[in-house]
């Protein structure tokens, strides 16, 4: 896959066929630019993937204490039951910010590389920025897909609703 190579490939250092005829036509090193933009692209997706791979991990560990803890027998609470619960309601408050902050990032990135795009068109009197390039990196990288955000925030939010502290706060 060309976005995982550690280096260009030959293609992409040396420079583009054709001359730069006053900002017209192919430009010398584009390739090179490009490869970098995917490079960097492909490293921020990654970033993205491991924090939310990170949180949802967090979640599903929250979420097998509360399962052990409404286990127990009636009788017998967990040692100081009602802080454990609390705890667990301020990790799942700290989740969702994180899960916020994640989604901001990604965001931020989605609008820059699309600015990056527009202004290599606009520069470079380059038609491929915007139509070609910037559809197939936000696919490649998932930068322009929220979903991925929106489901753990809604299950973070449900998990806080269910919790017993805050059952019935709809």
């Amino acid at each position: 896959l060309f976005l995982l190579t550690p280096t260009p490939p030959a293609e992409a250092l040396g420079a583009d066929s054709g001359s730069s005829t006053g900002g017209r036509g192919p430009q010398p090193g584009a390739a090179a630019w490009k490869w970098a933009l995917e490079a960097e692209v492909s490293r921020i997706s990654a970033f993205i993937s491991r924090g939310l791979l990170g949180l949802q991990g967090k979640f599903d560990g929250i979420r097998k204490l509360d399962a052990e803890g409404n286990a127990r027998p009636a009788g017998k609470k967990a040692e100081g039951g009602y802080n454990l619960e609390l705890r667990q309601l301020e990790i799942l408050g700290r989740l969702a910010e994180d899960v916020a902050r994640l989604r901001g990032f990604s965001e931020l990135n989605h609008v820059a590389l699309f600015k990056i795009l527009k202004k290599y068109d606009k520069v470079l009197h380059a038609p491929d920025g915007l139509s070609v390039l910037y559809p197939r990196l936000i696919e490649r990288s998932r930068l322009g897909e929220p979903t991925i955000f929106e489901r753990l925030s809604s299950d973070i939010h449900a998990a806080f609703l269910q919790s017993k502290p805050c059952r019935g706060l709809n």
